[in-house]
C-alpha cells in the first residue's frame, strides 16, 4: 500500500490527496535513505577500510626495508672501515719494504763505492743498523760517520790506498795452507772473515760466489 492509497482509505479528498501526495514524499526523501543508496555507501567504506589497511601494510613494509636498507649501510660502513684499515696496514707494509729495499741498495752501492770486497758486500751489510740508516735521494746521511766503525773493524774488506784513514783491524790471517768452500764463505760472520781473511782471499781467486 502506498501513500495515496492510504490517504484514500482514511477519507481524504481526492483533490487533495495529490498536493499531500508530494508533500509527504519529499518529508520521507530528507529523513531517509533509501536502501539501495545505503547499500552503495556501505560498500564504498567497506572498500575505503579495505585501501587504508592496504596502505597501512605498504607503510610497514616500506618502514622495515628502509630499516634493512639502515643496518647494510651500517654494516657496509663497518666493512669500508675494516677494507680501509688493512688497506692502509698492507700500503704501510708495502713502503716499509721499499723503503729497507732502497737502504740496501744505498748501502752496497757505498760500500762499492769504498772500495769493500764486492763479493762480501752481503756481509758487511749485516754490521749496519738500518733504523739508523737514514737516506737523502739515493745517498746515505752522514755515510762517513756511521761506516766508520765498521771500516775500523773490517779494514782488511777494503781496499784503501790510504791506510792511516782507519786504524789497523784484527785480522789474523788464518793458518797458512788453510781454504774454504765457497758455502763456507758465505756462512761466514764478518768477523770470521776478518780473522781468516789470508785464507778467505785466497780461496776467492779460486771460486765465484
Amino acid at each position: 500500500m502506498n501513500i495515496k492509497e492510504i490517504l484514500e482509505k482514511n477519507g481524504i479528498d481526492a483533490e487533495k490527496i495529490g498536493a499531500l501526495e508530494k508533500e509527504i514524499n519529499t518529508a520521507v526523501g530528507l529523513e531517509f535513505v533509501a536502501k539501495k543508496r545505503y547499500d552503495d555507501k556501505l560498500t564504498e567504506l567497506a572498500t575505503a577500510k579495505t585501501d587504508l589497511q592496504l596502505a597501512q601494510d605498504n607503510l610497514s613494509a616500506a618502514s622495515a626495508w628502509e630499516q634493512k636498507y639502515k643496518d647494510e649501510m651500517s654494516a657496509h660502513g663497518e666493512t669500508k672501515k675494516t677494507l680501509k684499515k688493512e688497506f692502509d696496514e698492507f700500503r704501510a707494509g708495502v713502503e716499509s719494504e721499499k723503503l729497507t729495499l732502497s737502504k740496501q741498495n744505498a748501502l752496497r752501492k757505498h760500500l762499492s763505492d769504498d772500495k769493500a770486497n764486492p763479493k762480501l758486500l752481503s756481509l758487511l751489510e749485516k754490521e749496519f743498523d738500518l733504523t739508523k740508516v737514514e737516506l737523502d735521494g739515493e745517498k746515505i746521511k752522514d755515510w762517513e760517520n756511521l761506516s766508520k766503525p765498521v771500516k775500523e773493524k773490517y779494514i782488511d774488506l777494503f781496499k784503501v790506498e790510504d791506510q792511516k784513514l782507519f786504524k789497523p783491524g784484527n785480522s789474523t790471517g788464518g793458518e797458512p795452507g788453510k781454504s774454504f768452500t765457497k758455502e763456507q764463505i758465505k756462512s761466514m760472520t764478518p768477523q770470521e772473515i776478518n780473522q781468516n781473511w789470508d785464507a778467505v782471499r785466497d780461496s776467492l781467486k779460486n771460486i765465484n760466489i
